[in-house]
């Protein structure tokens, strides 16, 4: 899927709806034909050959039956997979559909990440399939070309000894002639090399000299079983024997064939060649195609998990609202049923954060945003808000407890606040979810020595088997899978702390037992100060010369936070000037060329956030936006770098911060 060639999918619906729906999920990353007909289909396809094919069901004239019969009693369209676009439910349909040959079913209404997942997926599958078909094909073909060579070899040996010494010389094969060496039962036990050839010695790293009157099990202590019994069949039936098996002795895959040269069977020759780097990048394909289907198994069992973690919510928040359009309800069942929908609308917003969380994750190398973190602090509020989740769904009797091992003041530690807070809640949340009974503790252990910290979460919950232990941390891997599980979740979390952690440089491992509980253990690096940074800071906040003379626009409706901006801007001897919204932002933009920043607060923004940077540098592209407000999460913050903004600036803002923020910036 990594190839420059861009696949072609060929999309057959008799629905512009549908149609147009998957286009504008799939032309961003294939190349796309539309047929409005099954007729239309088959001229399409006997003119440009599809890699996949969406094929619609329910069409006039010629349904998708008969298109996809079509396709497949044709020789050369018969390998193009094909996914069935449905609306039925009977599962008879979907076997018949499966009996003609199609791969997979999609089912409408649409969902997007399903399309492209299921895309996805076949494309890959079919890929593989067909590397794995070439790679068969050339193997085929090397296997005869080989034999060829060893049928011309035994006419030139019996043509003329010369001739035979010359090709036995010359040969790109490794060939050896060997003397049997037999047990009291006549069976074949081992065998002396009488000659070899110079590619023989190549291969097995041996001279003429040292191979010579040798035994195999001299040379190579380890000898499988195989390769005695290979040749036994050679010396014992007369027969010419075609071989492909791993030599441990050589520690090499090798493809061969041994032969009598004598009548007496008192002497054979065996002809081996080195195909190890085929065999394991054979293995390696094979490997691929595995994962590959795991893969695709993986994903459609979340795509089951997700579409129900996301209905049973939106259920709740239909159905009850609709309850509440009755007429004579009373107040107390309008407020419970608020409430069912409020609880409701807390559990999609958690999956939706989630599968955002663990995208952003995914596709962003931004770095650590560090800061001094005070660690008690930071965990009482962890917990007090678990303490609040264990409340809300009635675990009162789990009681929360806390290890803290450093006094206050001498808990500091420099990390990302934001990333660790995202670790912790999953850790807790997960403790909580699998523990009826007990307890859920959490504390942390400061190594200076070896520059570690420490954070655990130990719960007496149900515990994991070792085979588990080993998937948890993997995207999509649930300890529970398919329609049967006890909990819920889309099986992203812990997938996510792994991640995060390894972005700040540590690492998460679990301890458990089945119904002992489980022990989350991260290790960060330890920094307890940023001595360095602060240094440098105070240099550049002290030096007046960084900041005087320089101009920053304040694009603020607000007069407080207006007055506040200003003073802090006068301190430091920054030029200012003022604009209620994006309108008058850009004409004082375009008055001032001089204008350095724009400070931007975010509740006077009406437009799409996204836009504002280029908005701004349409007249000075040097001009540098930051945005102010209330503390955003980790992805809001990619967003916004990604739109062209600098540093976020939480509010309430931070002098220090605003300072060394408006420094970098004008060094730049």
């Amino acid at each position: 899927m990594e190839s420059t060639k861009r696949f072609l999918i060929l999309l057959v619906d008799d629905s512009s709806e549908n149609l147009d729906f998957l286009n504008g999920a799939l032309h961003r990353d294939y190349d796309v034909i539309i047929a409005r007909d099954g007729s239309q289909a088959l001229k399409v396809v006997s003119r440009r050959k599809p890699d996949l094919i969406l094929l619609d069901i329910v069409m006039p004239k010629m349904d998708g039956y008969e298109v996809c019969t079509e396709l497949k009693n044709r020789s050369d369209t018969a390998d193009i997979p094909i996914i069935f676009l449905t609306g039925l439910a009977n599962q008879l349909d979907k076997s018949r559909g499966f009996n003609l040959g199609a791969v997979d079913y999609i089912t409408k209404p649409f969902n997007i990440v399903e399309v492209k997942a299921r895309v996805k997926n076949q494309l890959l599958i079919n890929q593989a399939r067909h590397l794995l078909e070439l790679q068969n094909r050339q193997l085929e073909s090397e296997v005869s070309e080989r034999t060829k060579q060893l049928d011309k070899a035994r006419e030139n040996l019996e043509a003329t000894e010369d001739k035979f010494r010359i090709l036995f010389r010359r040969s790109v094969n490794a060939i050896a002639f060997c003397r049997p060496i037999f047990d009291n039962r006549n069976r074949l036990a081992d065998f002396i090399y009488q000659d070899v050839n110079s590619t023989f010695e190549k291969m097995v790293g041996l001279s003429r000299d040292d191979l010579i009157g040798k035994r195999e099990s001299e040379l190579f202590q380890n000898i499988a079983p195989v390769w005695l019994e290979t040749l036994r069949e050679t010396v014992h039936e007369d027969e010419d024997t075609l071989f492909e098996l791993y030599h441990q002795g050589m520690d090499k895959y090798i493809l061969g064939s041994s032969f009598n040269i004598s009548h007496d069977g008192n002497s054979f020759a065996i002809v081996l060649n080195d195909i190890t780097e085929r065999t394991l990048y054979q293995n390696q394909l094979i490997k691929a195609k595995e994962q590959a289907e795991e893969s695709d198994r993986l994903k459609s069992a979340f795509l089951t998990n997700i579409s129900h973690e996301i209905r049973t919510p939106l259920n709740g928040i239909i159905g009850f609202s609709q309850l509440m359009k009755q007429e004579n309800i009373t107040s107390s069942t309008k407020e419970h049923y608020i409430k069912i929908i409020e609880k409701c609308s807390r559990n999609l917003i958690s999956v939706i954060d989630e599968i955002i969380e663990f995208s952003h994750i995914e596709s962003s190398g931004l770095s650590p945003d560090y800061s001094t973190v005070n660690l008690n602090i930071f965990l009482e509020n962890r917990l007090a808000t678990i303490k609040e989740e264990r409340d809300r769904v009635g675990k009162n009797e789990i009681d929360v407890l806390s290890q803290f091992t450093a006094a206050d003041g001498e808990d500091l530690v420099i990390t990302d606040r934001d990333r660790l807070k995202k670790v912790l809640d999953n850790l807790l949340s997960n403790a909580l979810k699998f523990t009826e009974k007990g307890s859920i503790k959490a504390g942390y252990r400061i190594n200076r020595r070896k520059k570690t910290l420490t954070l655990f979460v130990r719960d007496t919950g149900k515990g994991l088997s070792p085979q588990k232990t080993q998937i948890i941390f993997q995207s999509f891997r649930q300890v529970e899978e398919g329609y049967s599980r006890e909990y819920g979740g889309i099986g992203l979390g812990l997938a996510i702390s792994k991640k995060i952690v390894g972005q700040l440089g540590g690492d998460i491992e679990v301890y458990s037992r089945p119904g002992k509980g489980s022990t989350f253990t991260v290790v960060l690096p330890y920094r307890s100060d940023m001595e360095e940074e602060q240094k440098e800071t105070a240099a550049l906040i002290d030096s007046s010369g960084i900041f005087r003379g320089k101009w920053a626009l304040i694009l603020d409706r607000n007069k407080f936070s207006r007055e506040t901006m200003v003073r802090l801007l006068k301190l430091k001897e920054i030029n200012w000037l003022i604009a209620a919204d994006l309108s008058e932002a850009q004409r004082v933009c375009r008055n001032y060329p001089e204008i350095d920043v724009v400070l931007i607060n975010r509740e006077s923004i009406e437009d799409d956030l996204s836009t504002v940077p280029d908005l701004i540098r349409s007249f000075h592209k040097d001009i540098a936006c930051f945005l102010i407000g209330e503390p955003l999460l980790m992805s809001e913050k990619e967003n916004l770098i990604s739109w062209g903004y600098g540093e976020f600036i939480p509010r309430p803002i931070d002098p220090n911060h605003l300072y060394r923020t408006l420094a970098d910036s004008f060094r730049k």
